[in-house]
């Protein structure tokens, strides 16, 4: 018993020090940034972060000032 409480601990201490790092982590994730918007008849996308839109003009995406209503 003495000998699986050992070895238990030990797997416990080396998972902890092979996880540590001396760094910060970087949580500068573009995930979520751009949101797709229904406009009409095709799919307009808007950046969450400056709130610019943009339309695709054969598959290129440019900011569009006016959005269709």
């Amino acid at each position: 018993m003495k000998n699986i409480l050992m070895g238990f601990l030990i797997s416990t201490c080396m998972f902890l020090m092979i996880g540590t790092t001396q760094e910060m982590f970087i949580t500068s994730s573009e995930n979520g940034r751009y949101i797709p918007i229904p406009c009409r008849d095709r799919v307009c996308m808007m950046d969450s972060r400056t709130g610019d839109f943009y339309a695709s003009d054969y598959g290129i995406w440019k900011i569009d000032t006016k959005l269709s209503e």
